[in-house]
């Protein structure tokens, strides 16, 4: 992360951050059986393929890839009448959200935090508006933080396990 005895730039450190979230949500979903993930534990009715979909597209998709990129394909991608079904099974909604997640990694490569998105989604938000890269990443956080969350509380209730963020692995029922 660092560049020799540099401390890492706010954009390196940002990026790290997004990537140990992304550790999480891969750790926190690994192993999980197809009855399971397609069980729901909340009265919204997501189940874990759902939330990875919707962390995959509507979040590093969406910041990344169309906002901050710009890339024509992710803003299509985006559209509100896009076809984005969820992904049928928790093995493909594992793939999609780790094939999003070395995407955007690869978008926040030597980032202007300062400059403005190369995009910005008029018809999803109304007048609100981030005005810089480092405003969207930071966003970006904040949601996969908030999901990431929801994902730890679901796994405990759909099997025992949880995510141990310090040894950074699964931990089975009582372990």
């Amino acid at each position: 992360m660092s560049r020799g005895n540099n401390p890492p730039s706010t954009a390196e450190l940002l990026a790290a951050h997004l990537a140990g979230l992304d550790r999480h949500v891969l750790g926190v979903t690994a192993g999980l059986d197809e009855e399971h993930a397609a069980s729901s534990v909340v009265p919204s009715g997501w189940t874990m393929p759902w939330m990875l979909h919707h962390l995959a597209v509507d979040n590093l998709l969406l910041w990344t890839a169309a906002v901050i990129a710009g890339d024509p394909a992710a803003i299509a991608r985006c559209a509100p009448d896009a076809e984005n079904a969820a992904p049928a099974t928790i093995a493909e909604a594992r793939d999609s959200y780790a094939a999003e997640s070395a995407a955007a990694q690869a978008v926040l490569t030597d980032l202007d935090l300062g400059a403005a998105p190369a995009w910005w989604p008029e018809n999803l938000f109304g007048t609100w508006r981030l005005e810089t890269n480092e405003q969207v990443i930071t966003h970006l956080l904040v949601e996969v933080a908030t999901h990431v969350g929801h994902l730890d509380l679901a796994r405990e209730l759909l099997d025992g396990s949880h995510w141990d963020v310090f040894r950074g692995q699964l931990v089975p029922p009582g372990g």
